[in-house]
């Protein structure tokens, strides 16, 4: 119980002592004349006034409503993700018909190569008898 009145008396102390150490200082004397004039002047001697046109203002609003548009939405990534869907959907299907395509191709030259090896023998057994005869 000591220690916290202590550290208040303490605390106290120091709070009156900080207040009269700046309440002492007197403020520094600033003369125009001799220092040229203060950065911020305590009037405003320019009369214009921003002027903001009709157009101006309707091409912000404009600018505005495009960049709007162009945030994304839950609406358009859900739309979005659905046609992700359906282009991962139409892949796969393209590389199912792909692969089928290239087996029965692959098929078809094994045949046609069979039939020209065929060929190629009987011709060679014409040459032949023509040959003996």
């Amino acid at each position: 119980m000591e220690l916290s009145a202590h550290a208040g008396s303490r605390a106290g102390s120091r709070s009156n002592s900080s207040e009269n150490m700046f309440a002492n200082i007197t403020p520094p004397v600033y003369d125009e004349e001799k220092n040229g004039p203060q950065s911020c002047p305590s009037t405003f001697n320019s009369t214009k006034q921003p002027q903001f046109s009709i157009d101006k203002l309707r091409q912000l609003r404009s600018n505005e409503l495009v960049a709007s548009k162009l945030l994304p939405t839950r609406t358009s990534v859900n739309s979005l993700m659905g046609y992700v869907r359906e282009l991962q959907l139409s892949e796969a299907t393209l590389r199912k018909q792909l692969v089928k395509t290239k087996q029965h191709t692959e098929e078809e030259l094994s045949h046609s190569l069979s039939k020209v090896s065929e060929l190629e023998k009987t011709m060679q057994e014409v040459e032949r008898d023509r040959e003996e005869a």
